[in-house]
Protein backbone atom coordinates (compact mmCIF):
# COMPACT_ATOMS: atom_id res chain seq x y z
CA UNK A 1 0.00 0.00 0.00
CA UNK A 2 1.24 3.77 -0.60
CA UNK A 3 2.30 5.87 2.05
CA UNK A 4 -0.09 7.50 3.98
CA UNK A 5 -1.11 11.49 3.67
CA UNK A 6 -1.35 13.39 7.23
CA UNK A 7 -4.57 14.13 7.89
CA UNK A 8 -5.58 17.54 8.01
CA UNK A 9 -9.14 19.08 8.02
CA UNK A 10 -7.54 22.16 6.03
CA UNK A 11 -10.60 23.87 3.77
CA UNK A 12 -12.15 21.02 2.35
CA UNK A 13 -15.74 21.81 2.45
CA UNK A 14 -17.30 17.77 2.45
CA UNK A 15 -20.24 16.65 4.60
CA UNK A 16 -17.78 15.10 6.40
CA UNK A 17 -15.85 18.02 7.49
CA UNK A 18 -19.01 19.60 8.81
CA UNK A 19 -20.08 17.66 11.13
CA UNK A 20 -18.10 15.14 13.76
CA UNK A 21 -17.88 11.92 12.36
CA UNK A 22 -19.10 9.05 14.89
CA UNK A 23 -16.35 6.69 15.60
CA UNK A 24 -17.34 3.31 17.83
CA UNK A 25 -14.54 1.00 19.27
CA UNK A 26 -14.37 -1.51 22.29
CA UNK A 27 -11.72 -0.39 25.07
CA UNK A 28 -9.36 -3.24 25.86
CA UNK A 29 -5.79 -2.48 25.53
CA UNK A 30 -5.26 -3.89 22.19
CA UNK A 31 -7.68 -1.03 20.44
CA UNK A 32 -5.86 1.99 22.86
CA UNK A 33 -3.34 2.61 19.74
CA UNK A 34 -5.77 2.71 17.27
CA UNK A 35 -7.80 5.38 18.72
CA UNK A 36 -5.28 7.49 20.83
CA UNK A 37 -6.43 10.81 20.84
CA UNK A 38 -9.84 10.64 19.66
CA UNK A 39 -11.55 10.85 22.61
CA UNK A 40 -10.83 14.67 22.38
CA UNK A 41 -10.44 15.11 18.85
CA UNK A 42 -13.01 18.24 17.53
CA UNK A 43 -13.92 16.63 14.18
CA UNK A 44 -15.17 12.95 15.98
CA UNK A 45 -17.29 12.04 18.76
CA UNK A 46 -16.12 8.42 20.54
CA UNK A 47 -17.78 6.16 21.79
CA UNK A 48 -16.06 3.03 23.55
CA UNK A 49 -18.52 0.32 24.18
CA UNK A 50 -18.37 -3.66 23.89
CA UNK A 51 -17.85 -5.82 20.87
CA UNK A 52 -20.77 -7.43 20.00
CA UNK A 53 -22.76 -4.45 19.65
CA UNK A 54 -20.62 -2.36 17.47
CA UNK A 55 -21.93 -4.22 13.65
CA UNK A 56 -25.07 -3.42 14.97
CA UNK A 57 -24.49 -0.01 15.26
CA UNK A 58 -22.94 0.38 11.89
CA UNK A 59 -26.21 -1.42 10.56
CA UNK A 60 -28.41 0.82 12.59
CA UNK A 61 -26.21 4.19 11.00
CA UNK A 62 -25.66 4.70 14.82
CA UNK A 63 -21.97 5.65 13.85
CA UNK A 64 -20.03 6.20 10.61
CA UNK A 65 -17.20 3.79 11.69
CA UNK A 66 -16.58 1.04 13.97
CA UNK A 67 -13.38 -1.27 14.99
CA UNK A 68 -15.86 -4.52 14.53
CA UNK A 69 -14.60 -8.02 14.73
CA UNK A 70 -13.79 -9.26 11.41
CA UNK A 71 -16.06 -11.94 11.10
CA UNK A 72 -18.91 -9.77 11.57
CA UNK A 73 -18.19 -8.93 7.98
CA UNK A 74 -19.77 -12.15 6.91
CA UNK A 75 -22.74 -11.08 8.90
CA UNK A 76 -23.59 -7.51 8.20
CA UNK A 77 -23.90 -6.98 4.39
CA UNK A 78 -23.00 -3.12 2.44
CA UNK A 79 -19.55 -2.61 5.09
CA UNK A 80 -16.55 -0.89 3.95
CA UNK A 81 -13.57 -1.64 5.37
CA UNK A 82 -11.40 1.24 5.79
CA UNK A 83 -7.15 -0.02 5.66
CA UNK A 84 -6.19 2.77 8.04
CA UNK A 85 -5.83 -0.09 10.96
CA UNK A 86 -6.54 -2.98 12.56
CA UNK A 87 -6.26 -5.04 15.90
CA UNK A 88 -4.37 -8.88 14.39
CA UNK A 89 -1.74 -10.95 15.25
CA UNK A 90 1.65 -12.99 13.50
CA UNK A 91 1.61 -15.22 16.33
CA UNK A 92 1.20 -15.35 20.19
CA UNK A 93 -1.72 -12.88 21.05
CA UNK A 94 -1.39 -13.11 24.85
CA UNK A 95 -5.65 -12.06 25.08
CA UNK A 96 -7.44 -14.69 22.24
CA UNK A 97 -6.89 -17.98 24.41
CA UNK A 98 -8.75 -21.13 25.43
CA UNK A 99 -8.10 -22.29 29.03
CA UNK A 100 -8.75 -25.93 29.28
CA UNK A 101 -8.34 -29.06 31.14
CA UNK A 102 -8.16 -31.83 28.76
CA UNK A 103 -5.54 -32.08 25.84
CA UNK A 104 -6.35 -29.97 22.81
CA UNK A 105 -6.68 -32.52 20.40
CA UNK A 106 -9.94 -33.82 22.94
CA UNK A 107 -11.59 -30.61 23.68
CA UNK A 108 -14.97 -30.80 22.25
CA UNK A 109 -16.48 -28.10 23.99
CA UNK A 110 -15.55 -24.63 25.26
CA UNK A 111 -17.66 -21.87 27.21
CA UNK A 112 -17.05 -19.05 25.38
CA UNK A 113 -16.99 -14.93 26.08
CA UNK A 114 -19.60 -12.84 24.88
CA UNK A 115 -17.20 -10.55 23.57
CA UNK A 116 -15.25 -13.22 21.23
CA UNK A 117 -17.36 -13.36 17.63
CA UNK A 118 -13.95 -13.75 15.91
CA UNK A 119 -12.20 -15.98 18.08
CA UNK A 120 -15.41 -18.28 18.93
CA UNK A 121 -14.98 -18.54 15.29
CA UNK A 122 -11.73 -19.05 14.97
CA UNK A 123 -11.25 -21.83 17.59
CA UNK A 124 -13.79 -23.70 15.57
CA UNK A 125 -12.38 -23.57 12.18
CA UNK A 126 -8.69 -24.63 14.42
CA UNK A 127 -9.91 -27.53 15.97
CA UNK A 128 -11.86 -28.52 12.43
CA UNK A 129 -8.84 -28.54 10.76
CA UNK A 130 -5.99 -29.07 13.70
CA UNK A 131 -7.74 -32.17 15.01
CA UNK A 132 -11.02 -33.06 12.53
CA UNK A 133 -13.42 -31.82 15.91
CA UNK A 134 -16.54 -29.91 15.99
CA UNK A 135 -15.99 -27.77 18.94
CA UNK A 136 -19.47 -27.36 20.86
CA UNK A 137 -19.93 -23.83 21.66
CA UNK A 138 -21.76 -22.03 24.55
CA UNK A 139 -21.97 -18.43 25.40
CA UNK A 140 -21.28 -16.52 28.86
CA UNK A 141 -21.00 -13.04 30.29
CA UNK A 142 -17.27 -13.60 32.66
CA UNK A 143 -18.53 -10.07 34.31
CA UNK A 144 -22.12 -11.43 35.25
CA UNK A 145 -21.44 -15.30 34.99
CA UNK A 146 -19.15 -18.11 35.98
CA UNK A 147 -18.83 -21.37 33.85
CA UNK A 148 -19.49 -24.11 34.86
CA UNK A 149 -17.56 -26.53 37.45
CA UNK A 150 -17.47 -29.43 34.80
CA UNK A 151 -16.67 -27.02 31.57
CA UNK A 152 -14.13 -28.72 29.90
CA UNK A 153 -12.40 -25.22 28.25
CA UNK A 154 -13.21 -21.48 28.66
CA UNK A 155 -12.29 -19.35 25.55
CA UNK A 156 -11.59 -15.64 26.83
CA UNK A 157 -10.79 -12.50 25.03
CA UNK A 158 -8.93 -9.11 25.90
CA UNK A 159 -7.42 -7.92 29.03
CA UNK A 160 -9.50 -10.67 31.35
CA UNK A 161 -7.29 -12.80 29.87
CA UNK A 162 -4.36 -11.15 31.50
CA UNK A 163 -5.52 -9.94 35.03
CA UNK A 164 -8.04 -12.06 35.62
CA UNK A 165 -7.78 -15.66 33.95
CA UNK A 166 -9.47 -18.71 34.95
CA UNK A 167 -8.14 -21.43 37.39
CA UNK A 168 -7.91 -24.94 37.83
CA UNK A 169 -7.37 -25.34 33.73
CA UNK A 170 -4.45 -27.31 32.91
CA UNK A 171 -3.93 -26.43 29.17
CA UNK A 172 -3.85 -22.24 27.77
CA UNK A 173 -3.63 -22.55 23.79
CA UNK A 174 -3.31 -19.02 22.80
CA UNK A 175 -5.43 -18.65 19.29
CA UNK A 176 -3.34 -16.76 17.49
CA UNK A 177 -0.37 -19.04 17.89
CA UNK A 178 -2.19 -22.12 16.73
CA UNK A 179 -3.73 -20.21 13.56
CA UNK A 180 0.36 -18.53 12.58
CA UNK A 181 1.43 -22.45 12.73
CA UNK A 182 -1.48 -23.59 10.40
CA UNK A 183 -1.75 -20.94 7.40
CA UNK A 184 1.44 -19.08 8.69
CA UNK A 185 -0.49 -15.86 8.24
CA UNK A 186 -1.30 -12.90 10.49
CA UNK A 187 -4.69 -12.96 11.88
CA UNK A 188 -7.02 -10.05 11.99
CA UNK A 189 -9.15 -9.92 14.88
CA UNK A 190 -11.00 -6.44 14.05
CA UNK A 191 -11.02 -3.97 11.83
CA UNK A 192 -12.01 -0.40 10.62
CA UNK A 193 -15.73 -0.40 8.50
CA UNK A 194 -17.77 1.86 7.50
CA UNK A 195 -21.63 2.08 6.81
CA UNK A 196 -21.20 4.96 3.84
CA UNK A 197 -18.27 4.70 1.42
CA UNK A 198 -18.88 8.46 1.26
CA UNK A 199 -16.91 8.78 4.18
CA UNK A 200 -14.01 6.81 4.00
CA UNK A 201 -11.68 8.88 2.86
CA UNK A 202 -12.27 11.10 5.65
CA UNK A 203 -12.31 8.67 8.26
CA UNK A 204 -9.11 7.03 6.58
CA UNK A 205 -7.25 9.94 7.78
CA UNK A 206 -8.48 10.29 11.10
CA UNK A 207 -8.33 7.05 11.89
CA UNK A 208 -4.69 6.82 10.14
CA UNK A 209 -3.33 9.73 11.88
CA UNK A 210 -4.92 8.05 15.48
CA UNK A 211 -3.22 4.88 14.89
CA UNK A 212 0.16 6.55 14.05
CA UNK A 213 0.14 8.64 17.30
CA UNK A 214 -0.97 5.10 19.08
CA UNK A 215 1.62 3.32 17.86
CA UNK A 216 4.19 6.35 18.83
CA UNK A 217 2.99 6.53 22.19
CA UNK A 218 3.04 2.99 23.52
CA UNK A 219 4.70 4.08 26.58
CA UNK A 220 1.61 6.52 27.62
CA UNK A 221 -0.56 4.13 26.56
CA UNK A 222 0.70 1.10 29.41
CA UNK A 223 0.84 4.36 31.87
CA UNK A 224 -2.75 5.46 31.03
CA UNK A 225 -4.52 2.30 30.38
CA UNK A 226 -2.57 -0.85 30.70
CA UNK A 227 -1.37 0.06 34.41
CA UNK A 228 -4.55 1.27 35.93
CA UNK A 229 -6.39 -1.84 34.71
CA UNK A 230 -4.01 -4.35 36.53
CA UNK A 231 -1.75 -4.74 33.10
CA UNK A 232 1.93 -5.28 34.55
CA UNK A 233 3.47 -2.48 32.77
CA UNK A 234 6.34 -4.67 30.82
CA UNK A 235 4.47 -7.26 29.89
CA UNK A 236 1.56 -4.18 28.60
CA UNK A 237 4.64 -2.99 26.46
CA UNK A 238 5.62 -5.73 25.08
CA UNK A 239 1.96 -6.76 24.28
CA UNK A 240 1.46 -4.13 22.05
CA UNK A 241 4.94 -3.14 20.83
CA UNK A 242 5.65 -6.97 19.66
CA UNK A 243 2.52 -9.38 20.01
CA UNK A 244 0.05 -7.33 18.26
CA UNK A 245 -0.08 -5.25 15.16
CA UNK A 246 -2.13 -2.47 14.31
CA UNK A 247 -1.33 -1.80 9.87
CA UNK A 248 -3.58 -3.37 7.62
CA UNK A 249 -1.86 -3.96 5.41
CA UNK A 250 -1.38 -7.06 2.09
CA UNK A 251 -0.88 -9.68 4.56
CA UNK A 252 -3.48 -9.09 6.39
CA UNK A 253 -5.96 -8.75 3.81
CA UNK A 254 -4.60 -12.04 2.85
CA UNK A 255 -4.66 -13.79 6.49
CA UNK A 256 -8.58 -12.14 6.96
CA UNK A 257 -9.45 -13.34 3.59
CA UNK A 258 -7.88 -17.28 4.20
CA UNK A 259 -9.81 -16.74 7.76
CA UNK A 260 -13.04 -16.55 6.14
CA UNK A 261 -12.46 -19.29 3.17
CA UNK A 262 -11.75 -21.88 6.18
CA UNK A 263 -15.28 -20.67 7.66
CA UNK A 264 -17.20 -21.28 5.10
CA UNK A 265 -15.23 -24.36 4.11
CA UNK A 266 -15.80 -25.73 7.72
CA UNK A 267 -19.34 -24.60 7.91
CA UNK A 268 -19.03 -21.80 10.13
CA UNK A 269 -20.21 -19.53 8.26
CA UNK A 270 -22.26 -20.65 5.06
CA UNK A 271 -20.48 -19.08 2.34
CA UNK A 272 -17.62 -16.10 2.40
CA UNK A 273 -19.08 -13.36 1.17
CA UNK A 274 -16.88 -10.61 -0.50
CA UNK A 275 -15.71 -7.95 1.25
CA UNK A 276 -15.12 -4.24 -0.11
CA UNK A 277 -12.22 -2.20 0.91
CA UNK A 278 -11.76 1.68 0.32
CA UNK A 279 -8.53 2.32 -1.37
CA UNK A 280 -7.40 5.83 -0.45
CA UNK A 281 -4.96 5.66 -3.82
CA UNK A 282 -8.39 6.15 -6.31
Amino acid sequence: MSAEKPYSMGRRNTAAAQRRLRIAAQGHLFARPLIYGLEVAPEVSLQVISPPSLADMLLCCDVEAALIPSIDLQAVSGLTVVPAGCVASNSRTLTARIFSRVRPARLTAIWADTESHTSVALARVLWQHTHNVHLDVMNFDPATQEEPDDAEGVLLLGDKVVTAPPIGYDWQIDLGSMWHEMTGLPFVFAVWAAADPADCLDLYRILSAARRKGVASIDDIVRDFAVPNEWPADLAKQYLSKHMQFEFGEAQREGMEEFFSLAAECGVIDEAIPIRYYDPDV
